[in-house]
């Protein structure tokens, strides 16, 4: 959450099986869009970004795949920082 002049803004979408997601790369980076045109959030992320990206959407399946459908099971990069 970025917060400017007291003001914070939080943006999210919810992926499922019939959610639009795209990518492309430009340079350097990748920008992924999630959503459908009329109301996309997009990410943009380095070549390590997308890296980690694609290391924690691994573990959050198989932790989903592992639990019951109950409690909560969460990772962070890098691994020890527990800042938030």
């Amino acid at each position: 959450m970025f917060a400017f002049g007291g003001i914070a803004v939080d943006s999210w979408v919810r992926i499922h099986r019939d959610c639009p997601i795209a990518w492309t790369v430009i340079g350097d980076e990748a920008q992924f869009e999630l959503g459908p045109s009329s109301a996309t959030l997009t990410l943009v992320a380095s070549e390590d970004g997308v890296a980690a990206l694609a290391t924690m959407a691994s573990e959050a399946l198989r932790a989903i795949r592992a639990r019951p459908q109950t409690g909560v099971t969460r990772g962070t990069v890098p691994p020890d920082d527990v800042s938030s």
